[in-house]
């Protein structure tokens, strides 16, 4: 599946049926179709009379509530005067939750943006105390950010001075969040890179790439996205770059830099250390080499910068890697997991702490998971093409169907993902976090089900799953997993989860 043939879509499941993709937003009330979602709007404002986003505005608290409206509307046949003044207890049942319309545009609209920017009268004096403590809380964290802009600038001053960098830098203009210092401050101390060093699928996989495909660098200039060590700008220097530079926001930059020059390679590689979206290149670059995968693939939204790259410094002619990637789901029977897991809370040498269960569930585990527990074939749940992807299909929405091999108990899902380096390539060199090859340091992410399903060698299990970024930290992520029926048509469990 490309993800530019299917951004948001989800993967037909009919077993019969050929996706078919719409392109076009559909009226909620006649047959007109337009070009996007804002024009749709438009087009029932102006010829039904009636303002979608008003009443979004003023009905509607949460994304899933919005799916459900939109999806009563249309499983109905609704008329404008019908939900001018609709009341949301027609459509809580989850069964809103399934689309009517295939690949629905309006599903994919933005919704949480509008809802923040709506403006109603019913907030009062808590709204204008919440708008003064928010207004406090940014100029805290504005002069925190002018701080940290103030001392990383010295640092590079200081830096040109002792080390003779001459990467040019420019201070950021924008508040540094303080997920963002968090982020890059773990990526300051050195275990971590210890561990991603000793991690051979990972590491050894970027040089095979690398030195098996010296054609790609050789005289090129090339960019190392997140250089941590600087160890892929060295591999890219060995195996004939031009010019490397190699950026880091956090304080390994300046490991990076003695690293470069112990090794003798100064002279092709340029160790900067800022944020990419801050720094001014003088040149566009052939290649964007990266290690930007998270857990379960885009945890940590490394990839929003790794884009920003792509589209700001890369050639016309030039090439990402790596270049192809896929998140798969399987089916877990592991009881002694959840034991330990969820019903060890219910009895803690002798007292209850049950109330533990809610939260403990709520959290992904990030573990190594014994394979034989494996009771499904995998499904490709979504895949991106770096060369095409854009930030906004990093959210997806997808249905999935684990056809069931052994069986069983499922009491969890996993979620793994597999890389490529493809494009262009005279040896293709491919790796996986699965569960059935020698583990990385990425390991496996498992989703607990609150509730146990048994099942039969032969079954389906039809699903659907919700990810986005956290709004309060667009690091971590915000995930839902929906089970159905066998028709999609009645939900069995629906589960909420926060990777952070």
């Amino acid at each position: 599946m490309d993800s530019n043939d299917s951004d948001s879509e989800w993967s037909d499941v009919a077993d019969d049926d050929e996706l078919q993709v719409e392109c076009m937003a559909a009226c909620l009330f006649c047959e007109a179709k337009e070009s996007t979602v804002e024009k749709c709007f438009l087009h029932m404002s102006n010829n039904h009379k009636i303002n979608i986003k008003e009443i979004i505005s003023s009905q509607i608290t949460e994304f899933y509530e919005y799916i459900k409206f939109i999806n009563y509307i249309r499983k109905h046949k609704s008329q404008p005067e019908e939900i001018k003044n609709i009341s949301k207890n027609l459509f809580t049942d989850d069964i809103y939750l399934q689309p009517v319309l295939i690949d629905d545009l309006l599903l994919q609209f933005d919704v949480d943006t509008l809802l923040e920017n709506a403006e109603t009268d019913e907030a009062g004096d808590l709204k204008f105390e919440l708008a003064s403590s928010k207004e406090r809380a940014n100029l805290a964290v504005e002069f925190l950010g002018r701080t940290l802009a103030d001392l990383n600038q010295c640092r590079k001053h200081l830096n040109d001075l002792m080390l003779g960098g001459s990467a040019t830098e420019t201070v950021s203009k924008r508040i540094e969040s303080i997920d963002n210092d968090g982020y890059f401050g773990s990526y300051a101390h050195y275990g971590i890179h210890e561990e991603m060093l000793k991690d051979k699928v990972r590491t050894e996989s970027y040089k095979d790439f690398i030195l098996k495909n010296s054609n790609i660098f050789n005289n090129a200039n090339v960019l190392d996205v997140g250089c941590g060590t600087s160890i892929l700008s060295m591999f890219a220097a060995k195996a004939g770059a031009k010019k490397v530079t190699g950026i880091d926001y956090s304080e390994i930059a300046y490991q990076a830099m003695d690293i470069v020059k112990e090794n003798k390679l100064d002279h092709v590689i340029t160790i900067v250390k800022g944020k990419a979206e801050d720094v001014e290149l003088n040149h566009k670059v052939d290649v964007i080499i990266s290690e930007w995968m998270g857990y379960f693939l885009i945890f940590e939204s490394m990839l929003d910068t790794v884009i920003y790259c792509r589209d700001n410094y890369l050639t016309d002619n030039g090439c990402i890697y790596p270049d192809k990637c896929n998140i798969k789901l399987v089916a877990l029977d592991n009881t002694d997991l959840v034991e330990s897991k969820i019903k060890f809370w219910e009895n803690v040498y002798g007292f209850k702490m049950s109330c533990m269960k809610s939260n403990v569930i709520e959290e992904p585990l990030v573990q190594v998971i014994d394979f034989t527990k494996i009771i499904s074939e995998p499904y490709i749940v979504i895949e991106y093409d770096l060369m095409k992807v854009k930030v906004e299909d990093l959210d997806f929405d997808r249905k999935f169907q684990l056809e069931i091999k052994k069986s069983g108990v499922l009491n969890a899902i996993v979620g793994y993902f597999d890389i490529g380096f493809v494009q262009n390539t005279t040896t293709p060199i491919y790796f996986s976090t699965s569960p059935y090859v020698e583990p990385t340091h990425w390991k496996q992410t498992v989703f607990l089900l609150k509730e146990n399903f048994n099942v039969n060698e032969g079954d389906v299990i039809n699903g659907r799953m919700f990810c986005k970024k956290n709004k309060k930290d667009h690091r971590a992520l915000d995930i839902a997993i929906i089970i159905y029926d066998e028709k999609y048509e009645n939900v069995k469990l629906k589960q909420y989860f926060v990777l952070g």
